[in-house]
């Protein structure tokens, strides 16, 4: 099957890397994203088109050698947006959700990018206008997290506990 055609198939659940930026709408199902730890997924939604994109991004600044925006969410927080909304009025309706950012024993106290993860988050919707509708960040385990396109829910596991946003 080729790839358009694959994107095209009903139930379709797109899955999303380590600095990645992927959007659908139905026939798509789902969005998901794994192996959130330090790194935060941040989901974007419309109700009104029920076009959906998770960005799962790294770190909270690019540098001067920044090849992939999606990385970062300095670069790739604004991608996300225009990956659902076509104008300001679109980004206005959009339902956000995050998580990740937690501070694993790797990521010690010196380095804390879970933290600065999420305060790269909180600072780019502040800067925007933009209200998290729901959110699971810092702690200090893993997740995987899924957007519903038909309902804009997030699923988001660690370990044996899964919870909907």
């Amino acid at each position: 099957m080729s790839a358009a055609r694959a994107a095209l198939a009903p139930g379709l659940e797109l899955s999303v890397g380590i600095g990645d930026l992927k959007a659908g709408q139905p026939p798509v199902r789902s969005i998901v994203t794994h192996a959130l730890g330090s790194c935060i997924g941040a989901f974007a939604w419309d109700p009104q088109t029920l076009r959906g994109a998770c960005l799962h991004f790294v770190l909270p600044k690019a540098d001067d050698r920044m090849v992939e925006p999606a990385r970062y969410a300095d670069t790739g927080l604004p991608k996300l947006i225009r990956a659902v909304a076509d104008d300001k009025a679109a980004a206005g309706r959009l339902r956000i959700v995050a998580c990740g950012g937690a501070n694993l024993n790797a990521d010690n106290q010196t380095f804390r990018i879970g933290s600065r993860n999420i305060a790269a988050l909180r600072q780019f919707m502040w800067k925007y206008g933009l209200v998290l509708a729901a959110h699971d960040l810092g702690g200090e385990s893993p997740r995987t997290a899924r957007l519903d396109l038909q309902s804009g829910k997030v699923t988001v596991s660690s370990g044996d506990r899964s919870i909907l946003l």
